[in-house]
C-alpha cells in the first residue's frame, strides 16, 4: 500500500475550514472521482477539532494505538524470527509495555505518571515512523514540548528520580523523556548531570550517564542535537557508508523486527491517526 502525505496549511481557521480548503481545490473530475477521500479527510479533521490539545490525539485515539501497537509487536517478534533464524527466549516488548518492577517504591504516583508519559512517548514516535506524515510528526513535538514542561516541574520538585522512588522502570522512562527533550539543551545539560550525581551515589545504575552522553553526544558539547546529527550524517555520505548489514542473528532479529513493526503499523493505521490517506490511484492522495 502506497501512502500520500496530507498536511492541512498552517493559515487554516479550524479543523473543518480545512475541509472546505480540500473541497474547493479539488471540485470537478478529481472529487467525484475519490468521494471517499472527502468522507476519509472529513473523518480526520473532525477528529483533530475534537482533541484535547491542537495536535493532541484523543483517550480513544491513544487506547487505540496501544492495541495497535501491540499488534504490531507480535506480528514483528514472528515475522523477524522466521526471516533470521533466531529468537529470543522472551518476545521483545516495547519499553513502555514492559511489566512494573515489583519491588516497593516510595512514589509510586511518579513512577505511574513517568510511565504514562514514556507511552505517549513512544507510541507518537510509533505513529510517526510507521506514517512518516507531517502531521504524526508535528504530533510528536507537541507532545515532546509537554513533556519537557512536565520533566522541569518534577526535577524541581523531586530531584532527580531515582530507583528507590520509581523502580527500574520509572528510571527508564525518565531516561528516555530526557534523550528526547531536544529541545532544551540547558534541560538536558541539567538532567546529565543529576544522573552523574546520582549514578555516584549509586541511586541510579551506574551506566546511565555514559549511556546519555553516547546517545547524545551533543549534550557535554553544548551544541544542538540537530547541528551533530547533521554532521554526522554529511560526514557518513562524505565517505560513501554503505547502511550496515547485520551479520548475527541477534542483530538481524533486532533489525527485522522494527522494519516488521513499522510496516505492520503502517498498514493499519487508521487516517486521524497517521495523518495521511491511502493512494487510491488516478487523482487520489495529492497533497494540499
Amino acid at each position: 500500500m502506497r501512502w500520500s502525505f496530507v498536511l492541512p496549511e498552517p493559515d487554516a481557521q479550524s479543523a473543518f475550514g480545512m475541509a472546505a480548503l480540500f473541497m474547493d481545490r479539488n471540485a470537478g473530475e478529481t472529487m467525484r472521482k475519490n468521494r471517499w477521500m472527502i468522507g476519509a479527510w472529513l473523518t480526520f479533521v473532525a477528529s483533530m477539532a475534537a482533541t484535547a490539545g491542537p495536535l493532541d490525539y484523543t483517550p480513544s485515539q491513544w487506547a487505540q494505538i496501544d492495541v495497535l501497537r501491540r499488534s504490531a509487536s507480535e506480528h514483528a517478534n514472528a515475522k523477524a524470527g522466521e526471516a533470521c533464524g533466531w529468537s529470543p527466549a522472551e518476545p521483545d516488548t516495547p519499553i513502555d509495555m514492559v511489566a512494573l518492577d515489583a519491588a516497593p517504591v516510595s512514589q509510586p504516583a511518579l513512577r505511574e505518571k513517568l510511565m504514562a508519559m514514556l507511552k505517549e512517548d513512544q507510541a507518537s514516535r510509533d505513529v510517526m515512523f510507521a506514517a512518516e506524515s507531517p502531521i504524526s510528526k508535528a504530533r510528536v513535538g507537541y507532545g515532546d514540548a509537554r513533556h519537557r514542561k512536565e520533566l522541569i516541574a518534577i526535577v524541581d520538585e523531586y530531584g532527580l528520580p531515582t530507583t528507590a522512588m520509581v523502580g527500574d522502570s520509572g528510571v527508564w522512562a525518565t531516561f528516555y523523556l530526557s534523550v528526547h527533550a531536544d529541545e532544551d539543551l540547558a534541560l538536558q545539560r541539567r538532567l546529565l548531570d543529576l544522573m552523574e550525581k546520582a549514578a555516584g551515589a549509586s541511586a541510579i545504575p551506574a551506566y546511565f550517564p555514559g549511556m546519555f552522553t553516547t546517545i547524545r553526544r551533543n549534550v557535554p558539547m553544548g551544541k544542538p542535537y540537530a547541528e551533530i546529527y547533521e554532521g554526522d550524517q554529511k560526514g557518513r555520505e562524505e565517505a560513501g557508508a554503505e547502511p550496515l548489514i547485520p551479520g548475527d542473528p541477534k542483530s538481524c532479529f533486532a533489525s527485522r523486527r522494527r522494519t516488521f513493526a513499522r510496516e505492520w503499523l503502517r498498514d493499519h493505521l487508521p487516517v486521524d491517526i497517521a495523518g495521511v490517506l491511502p493512494d487510491a490511484g488516478e487523482g487520489a492522495g495529492e497533497a494540499l
